[in-house]
């Protein structure tokens, strides 16, 4: 086998994997951000509704006498504080969920490269096990095909039937495989 394409390879997976791994762990930072944003805005709610009470209470003393304009204006920039603060909180909320949304659209293309990755690591393992085989057969195979052939015999699947036996099962195959893994190096495929 060819261990630099191999190498290559399992590069390309490590980093689609490593891609994959990275925008989900931003999708559950940004949740977690969003989550504390939604608290902080609550918050502010509180507060705001406070300072649209305590405008209110200003503007009703200030009416009558009690208090100067100075503390109406301090009131009402409390609740324009207020105000903006929430307002810019909410902004950033729905920008965190904005990009929450967008990253996980990509979910499925990251799925896709890695998948490719995949199967371009077993396709290359299944090409070198090929050629061992081609070499190791050589033209026995064309000699039995054509030996059957006399017979009678002509189909290419049954013939392969009849050497190599039946197809394995599911728990054969799952165990060659992960010896093949083991085999190649495939440290990430996991038994399953």
């Amino acid at each position: 086998m060819e261990s630099e394409n191999l190498k290559e390879l399992l590069k390309n997976r490590a980093e689609a994997e490593k891609t994959l791994k990275a925008t989900q762990g931003k999708i559950i930072e940004l949740t977690g951000r969003g989550d504390q944003l939604s608290k902080e805005i609550v918050a502010f709610a509180d507060s705001k509704q406070k300072a649209e009470r305590a405008k209110k209470q200003a503007l009703d003393k200030f009416v009558i006498g009690e208090i100067p304009q100075s503390e109406v204006d301090i009131t009402k920039k409390k609740l324009r504080d207020v105000t903006q603060a929430e307002a810019e909180l909410q902004e950033l909320l729905e920008a965190t969920a904005r990009a929450r949304e967008s990253l996980i659209k990509t979910i499925p293309d990251f799925n896709n490269v890695l998948f490719a990755a995949e199967k371009a690591i077993w396709t290359s393992i299944y090409e070198a096990i090929k050629k061992d085989i081609q070499v190791a057969v050589g033209d026995l195979w064309f000699n039995a095909y054509a030996a059957k052939l006399g017979t009678g015999f002509a189909s290419y699947q049954a013939l392969y039937a009849d050497i190599f036996g039946q197809i394995p099962t599911s728990d054969v195959v799952e165990d060659v495989k992960w010896q093949e893994a083991k085999e190649f190096g495939l440290d990430y495929f996991d038994r399953k």
